[in-house]
């Protein structure tokens, strides 16, 4: 995931290669464990969600809200290259609520911290926010990532604060 944290630290914009939108589009097509993917200078990932399991479940605001566990299973490759380079499997927990929504996921080389994305589902989709936007979107609601009207019709604000927290885990 250091490459999620570097593209969404800088808030870089992602535009994939026409190879990896096949790729993606076969995925997405014929796996129904994908979850997203994106591109940033020629190398490309896709994300495939290999189990989720309810940690935690509240009623917060009059809604219910459900923290997930998931196994993650995380495919990099060339943008041109025809098989994934590197597989590895992740754990992110996942927080499904219509008013404070985040993934969370630790950084392989600090394993010290938790870093907390917060989203904006129904926000514009771009390669800052893709992983975490298709895998929220695939978690809380079974599908792929949605648009504005998708989101006001499972009650979602449109101006919830997107950014990232970084904090210390308690052990």
């Amino acid at each position: 995931m250091k490459s999620l944290v570097f593209l969404l630290t800088l808030g870089v914009l992602v535009l994939p290669t026409f190879p990896f939108l096949t790729r993606t589009a076969l995925a997405q097509g014929q796996d129904d464990r994908f979850a997203g993917g994106s591109c940033h200078q020629g190398v490309c990932f896709t994300t495939l969600l290999l189990s989720k399991q309810i940690v935690h479940q509240n009623q917060l605001s009059g809604r219910p809200n459900i923290l997930y566990k998931t196994s993650l299973e995380i495919q990099t490759f060339q943008a041109n290259a025809a098989r994934p380079d590197n597989t590895r499997q992740t754990t992110e927990w996942v927080y499904c609520s219509n008013s404070n929504p985040y993934i969370a996921f630790e950084a392989p080389d600090q394993p010290e911290l938790l870093f907390l994305s917060y989203l904006n589902p129904g926000s514009e989709i771009n390669g800052a926010n893709a992983s975490t936007q298709g895998l929220y979107w695939k978690v809380c609601h079974d599908r792929p990532a949605g648009n504005a009207e998708d989101a006001i019709a499972l009650g979602y604000s449109l101006s919830l604060p997107e950014g990232q927290l970084v904090v210390p885990k308690v052990m």
